[in-house]
């Protein structure tokens, strides 16, 4: 079993190699959610600048390797480094936007990319306790829950 979700590309260009399910976590913290499914214990995180921005791709690019490619190109490439917004500011409205539209499955990756861009854990638990009165108190609640396993990894 091989893991599409913590990979790397090689700098030659050729398409990245999937490495073992290890129960490792990423730069951000986040694990692969094959290896949470299937049990597997948490390992030590992956090395290497810059995989983050790929792993969002790299879990649909043997069903959509279109859509793969426009989240590395432009929304990690293009969007998230246009200077009219720092990364910080578009951490925050990336969590503030799925945690609206309940999209909890996203929300783990953004939680830690946010703490990388600079947004404090108790930044990230007063967004969504914010949330609660304008999202609705069941999607704050889920993001809750998300946010535990980020922020303390349990």
């Amino acid at each position: 079993m091989t893991c599409r979700f913590i990979e790397t590309r090689p700098a030659d260009g050729r398409p990245p190699a999937p490495v073992a399910h290890t129960g490792a976590a990423g730069p951000n913290g986040i694990r692969c959610p094959l290896c949470v499914a299937a049990g597997i214990p948490r390992r030590g995180a992956v090395d290497g600048a810059g995989q983050a921005e790929r792993w969002a791709a790299s879990a649909v690019r043997d069903l959509a390797p279109a859509l793969a490619g426009y989240s590395e190109d432009v929304l990690f490439g293009q969007v998230w480094e246009n200077p009219d917004l720092s990364p910080r500011e578009r951490s925050l409205v990336t969590v503030a936007s799925l945690i609206t539209g309940g999209s909890t499955e996203q929300l783990a990756f953004h939680l830690g990319r946010a703490r990388e861009n600079g947004v404090s854990d108790k930044e990230l638990i007063e967004t969504i306790t914010h949330l609660a009165f304008y999202a609705g108190w069941p999607k704050a609640m889920s993001a809750l829950t998300v946010a535990r396993t980020v922020l303390t990894g349990s």
